[in-house]
C-alpha cells in the first residue's frame, strides 16, 4: 500500500524509518536533484537535508546512521535525535 507522508509539489520517495519509527529518511527533488532528508515522524516541521551533492536510496542503520548512495559511492551520516534532530557530515 502506498501512503503519502507529506503533501508537496515535489517527487519524494524511498522512505526509510528509523529503528524506533520516530524518524524517516527519504529523497526529494525539491533542490532540482535528488537529495536525502530526515524528519521526525509524524511530521513536527523539523527536517534536515543530510546530503549535499545528491543522494539516493536512504537506509537507517542500527547505530543512528543514515546510509545513502551518491554517484556509485556509499555514504553514512550520523543522526542524533536527543535533545533535538541533528546530522553530522556525510562520510564516504
Amino acid at each position: 500500500m502506498r501512503q503519502s507522508l507529506r503533501e508537496t509539489p515535489f517527487r519524494e520517495s524511498f522512505a526509510s524509518f528509523s529503528p524506533e519509527s520516530r524518524f524517516v529518511a527519504y529523497i526529494s527533488n525539491e533542490t532540482g536533484r535528488n537529495e536525502v532528508f530526515v524528519q521526525s515522524f509524524p511530521d513536527s516541521g523539523k527536517r534536515l537535508q543530510i546530503s549535499g551533492n545528491g543522494g539516493d536510496f536512504p537506509m537507517w542503520g542500527r547505530n543512528g546512521e543514515v546510509f545513502f548512495w551518491n554517484e556509485g559511492s556509499l555514504f553514512a551520516t550520523k543522526i542524533e535525535t536527543i535533545p533535538e534532530l541533528w546530522a553530522g557530515q556525510p562520510k564516504k
